[in-house]
């Protein structure tokens, strides 16, 4: 096996040292001895410690995970490494939900759909993709503000990605949609916003749902990269740390998760041109993926900056003293790459007509209303990436980076390409700080320089103190994890099912997927309640309304209801085949209400998911015991006395 080249004595020394420290800052954060460590200043993760049992759970997956990845890193091929980790990336993001959460797909479903936690599936549901209005972004965004805080701040392409999955799911047969939202419906069949939605707006909901697994895709290049910066052992010990890294656990099913796979596969484009002596190709292929991504969000635009400092420092460190590359070789580096930059945005200003700089200018209006105090948050921002991409990461790549330039100054020997991108991440993080544009939650936000900084760390350390690093980095993972509740959604999931009435008459009525099978009514200060006992056959997308009309005794209507099944907390949607669901109405009746049999006329409507009164066009048939067919059953006869006077 190749090993690094990049060690660095001083810094190797301060291993153990950082991995001391890291445990210690566990052990803080764990006892929340200074809450100033969760942030301050306009922002604090809440500190919500998880149960000790759950907490034990996570603790025995990371276990198992870093046991068996230290296991095949040793062996003589990779595979078994990369396929691990990328189980072991997914498996963890499954055990950090089940910190708080019962049913991770619940939670990966409902952080996809809501507009609080991510937005962009709401989003694209809601955009009438058919009229020219979004073709306007800044306009429309503008209107998205209220419900769906991060949408406006950002370029359409993630809408546009879910709304063409929308159209593409329109094309495909039936029965894939169809089971595809099968899958996720009984998991907001009370949600009458969703149940809106078409089957394809339900099935394109999986994209975000499988996000843990396309994050797991950035070990790919991550893996390339480092072995090409650094070698073969960095670059398994990169892949094994990779799925350690906090955020990319915690935030998951957040778009932000996959921006390490972004900004890694357009790294590594830029390094196979430079090193190709500037195949014109790959730069362009470079900037292309990069104008992709900053069309994916904004915060991608330093990763340009970061890029540029790493294009000048690899030739004034390593090839300025190169007879075969031109002094002009970054200037026209940058010229083929901005090539590429700019096809992306060049093709939406003919499609759509706005610029890059109208959406950015948009975007950072929203963005830079929110004010934060410049001073504290120098820091802030850099620790609350620190925190979030691991502390020991953090201090290896600046004990690398500043050993590199301290060397340097001193006419030390010429530097390797991961030192050279160690100190231009360095240099434009110091610089992404001092702008001030950034407004909190960089740990979540930056998630796309993690893998540089990790890969640094692992350019740098001896195979000897790879426990020491992996043990400490998963310590810490744990803890944030386990303490710091730092995602949530507006979704809630269904109640439970209303229990059924006793002691209710058997009744056949038919309604088409769904059956009542028992009742009950009775008078009791001047109203009838109205139990009922349904049973569903078949699964709905559909929450019926039902209306009950009181007829009194001469024939005449004297009094309705119009409901949903327990005040719509638990419509027919939320229904399961076989159960049995109790309901229970209270009519009220008129004054002096005519005494002796009374009944009532029930029937139910489609409303087409409107909350607004449903019409007579929506009424149901039923299917009665005795075969016939009518729009409505009647139940009784109640019993109404005549009103007792003192």
């Amino acid at each position: 096996m190749k090993t690094s080249t990049t060690e660095f004595a001083p810094t190797t020394r301060l291993i153990p040292w950082i991995a001391l420290f890291s445990l210690l800052l566990a052990a803080v954060l764990t006892l929340d001895v200074f809450p100033w460590l969760r942030g301050d200043y306009g922002w604090r993760w809440p500190y919500a410690r998880a149960p000790w049992e759950r907490i034990a759970l996570l603790a025995a997956v990371t276990t198992a995970y870093v046991a068996g990845g230290l296991w095949l890193a040793g062996r003589r091929s990779a595979r078994g490494l990369l396929l691990w980790t990328m189980i072991g990336t997914v498996a963890l993001t499954i055990a950090v939900i089940l910190l708080r959460h019962d049913d991770p797909l619940f939670t990966l479903f409902a952080r996809t759909a809501s507009p609080l936690t991510t937005g962009t599936h709401y989003a694209a549901a809601g955009i009438d993709w058919n009229s020219g209005e979004w073709r306007d972004w800044p306009t429309y965004a503008a209107t998205l503000r209220g419900p769906i805080a991060h949408v406006p701040i950002a370029p359409p392409a993630l809408p546009m990605l879910y709304g063409l999955a929308n159209a593409i799911f329109g094309v495909l047969p039936d029965a894939l949609p169809e089971t595809l939202r099968s899958g996720l419906l009984p998991y907001q069949c009370h949600n009458y916003h969703l149940l809106a939605y078409t089957p394809e707006e339900w099935a394109s909901a999986w994209i975000g749902v499988l996000m843990p697994l396309w994050a797991a895709l950035a070990l790919f290049p991550l893996y390339s990269v480092t072995r090409r910066l650094a070698g073969e052992e960095a670059a398994r010990l990169a892949a094994l740390l990779f799925p350690l890294i906090p955020a990319l656990l915690v935030f998951a099913p957040g778009w932000n998760t996959i921006y390490p796979l972004l900004s890694l596969s357009a790294f590594w484009a830029l390094d196979v041109g430079l090193s190709a002596r500037r195949r014109s190709g790959w730069l362009i292929l470079a900037g292309l993926l990069a104008g992709v991504c900053i069309f994916v969000n904004f915060a991608f635009v330093p990763m340009v900056m970061f890029f540029g400092f790493y294009t000048l420092a690899r030739w004034g460190w390593i090839e300025r003293h190169d007879a075969r590359v031109s002094p002009a070789a970054p200037v026209i580096a940058g010229l083929w790459f901005g090539l590429g930059l700019i096809v992306p945005w060049l093709l939406y200003t003919l499609i759509s007509g706005p610029t890059f700089f109208d959406l950015l200018g948009a975007a950072m209006g929203e963005h830079l209303e929110l004010e934060r105090p410049y001073l504290p948050w120098l820091w802030l921002h850099f620790w609350d990436w620190a925190l979030w991409t691991g502390v020991p990461l953090i201090l290896i790549w600046l004990a690398a980076a500043l050993s590199m330039l301290i060397r340097r100054g001193t006419g030390g020997d010429r530097p390797s390409s991961a030192q050279v991108m160690a100190a231009a991440l360095a240099v434009s993080m110091l610089a992404l700080i001092v702008s001030g544009t950034a407004r909190g939650e960089t740990g979540r936000v930056w998630l796309l320089f993690a893998p540089f900084a990790l890969i640094a760390a692992a350019a740098t350390i001896r195979r000897s103190q790879w426990i020491a690093l992996v043990v400490a980095q998963a310590a810490l993972m744990i803890v944030l994890a386990s303490t710091l509740d730092a995602i949530g959604t507006d979704l809630i999931p269904p109640p439970n099912a209303p229990a059924s009435i006793a002691d209710a008459q058997p009744v056949s009525a038919d309604f088409g997927g769904f059956r009542l099978i028992g009742w009950s009514g009775a008078e009791e200060n001047g109203s009838i309640t109205l139990a009922l006992n349904w049973q569903a056959e078949t699964r709905s997308v559909t929450p019926y309304w039902f209306s009950a009309l009181l007829v009194d005794p001469s024939g005449g209507v004297a009094g309705e209801a119009l409901w949903q099944p327990d005040d719509g907390a638990y419509p027919v949607s939320c229904w399961v085949p076989g159960a049995v669901i109790g309901d229970q109405i209270t009519i009220a009746l008129p004054e002096n209400a005519e005494p002796g049999a009374w009944w009532i006329s029930l029937a139910a409507f489609d409303a087409s998911q409107s909350i607004s009164a449903p019409g007579e066009e929506g009424r149901l048939n039923v299917t009665l015991a005795d075969g016939s067919t009518d729009g409505q059953i009647g139940l009784g006869p109640v019993m109404v006395e005549v009103p007792s006077h003192e």
